[in-house]
């Protein structure tokens, strides 16, 4: 197999059709239009998007790798990055075919990033879930150590979830704390009572362009101050190739009329990841956000069957009184002890231990002419 980098979804050859739509089925991230929305507005003016195509000798592709190409690493903005994203916080996959190893496209990718002119500083594989990719999260380091790199993982963030397939929302609220039954029951009965609120799930259709717009106005006047680290046209290409795929569901609840919680939920592979939420605090005695919370998981389990809940990124102390377990995310960063830039990000990020490999491998080649190898 070999292995071709593309600069876009439009660039790739109509052959990789085939493989994208049977990816699409079981993951719309991997639908052209979603790799197109996140590829076209998550790049800074300093990244561009990568797709690396693998192809049997027959040139028949085998598989896709999406990648960000930066020249401003985060932690060192000097440092030439290749970063294996696919432009969320779910975790990271090449798509592969059939009998195909992800393993192997990854160590394809990390052969090419430091063989290719100019060679990457740095390459950063994140984030992976350590437990259905086990494996995967295992053997990677020592394949970029075999291709020359430096290998370091890392803990990017905790992850709150719960397995539910078969779970109705009456026996799921059972199993919740107390405390968050009595305030679900006494302020979702409250603001129903009152005529003051109505909920709000949007999946599409002309509604849509409002319904973000009353989104964007609660991040406003939440305590996030804002939509924060998320462009807004990032944002906007992802609810609108999500809702065209039917994984859009984006909750707002009103009071009187006034958006008072906002919630963006995707729907994909059978999961409900929460992927971001906020609430005005001018309304918080009335419990907006619980409220919310609880009328899109009951409509998860009663209507949509969800066999997962997955409330995204962070430790937010609310997510166990919703959720039982508690998972990592984890990344790979490796470092090319052949560049400045890769020798300045491995003393940064590893220290000791890595300086020692660093040492040695620069003085192997010289130990090697000295002794007449």
């Amino acid at each position: 197999m070999h292995l071709l980098a593309y600069p876009g979804v439009d660039s790739l050859p109509a052959s990789y059709a085939e493989l994208l739509e049977c990816g699409a089925r079981h993951d719309v991230r991997w639908s052209r239009s979603w790799l197109d929305a996140v590829m076209g507005h998550r790049a800074s003016i300093d990244d561009a998007p990568l797709l690396f195509g693998v192809e049997n000798s027959a040139g028949r592709p085998r598989a896709v790798a999406a990648a960000l190409s930066s020249v401003r690493y985060s932690k060192d903005l000097y440092a030439r990055a290749l970063i294996l994203a696919q432009g969320d916080d779910t975790p990271y996959r090449p798509l592969v075919a059939d009998g195909v190893s992800p393993l192997e496209i990854l160590r394809m990718v990390a052969h090419h990033a430091r063989r290719c002119d100019p060679a990457y500083d740095v390459l950063r594989v994140s984030p992976l879930d350590t437990d259905t990719d086990a494996e995967l999260f295992q053997r990677l380091p020592s394949a970029l150590r075999g291709e020359g790199w430096i290998p370091q993982r890392f803990l990017m963030f905790a992850n709150w979830y719960e397995h539910v397939s078969g779970l109705g929302s009456d026996e799921f609220l059972r199993g919740r704390p107390s405390r968050l039954r009595s305030t679900v029951e006494r302020r979702a009965r409250s603001l129903l009572r009152s005529g003051r609120s109505r909920i709000e799930v949007i999946r599409g259709g002309p509604a849509l362009d409002t319904s973000i717009s009353d989104y964007e106005l609660v991040f406003t006047r939440s305590w996030k101050r804002g939509l924060g680290e998320v462009s807004v046209n990032h944002l906007h290409a992802i609810i609108r190739v999500a809702a065209q795929a039917g994984a859009l569901r984006l909750a707002l609840l009103y009071v009187d009329n006034v958006p008072a919680a906002a919630q963006l939920w995707l729907i994909n592979a059978g999961v409900a990841h929460l992927y971001r939420l906020a609430y005005d605090g001018r309304f918080r005695e009335l419990s907006p956000g619980t409220v919310l919370t609880w009328h899109v998981v009951k409509e998860m389990l009663d209507v949509e069957k969800v066999q997962e809940l997955d409330l995204g990124i962070g430790d937010d102390a609310y997510k166990a009184d919703w959720v039982s377990g508690r998972r990592e995310r984890w990344g790979i960063l490796g470092f090319n002890p052949r560049t400045w830039g890769g020798l300045k990000a491995a003393g940064r990020n590893i220290g000791g231990r890595a300086a020692k490999h660093v040492v040695q491998v620069l003085l192997h080649p010289l130990a090697a002419r000295s002794s007449g190898g």
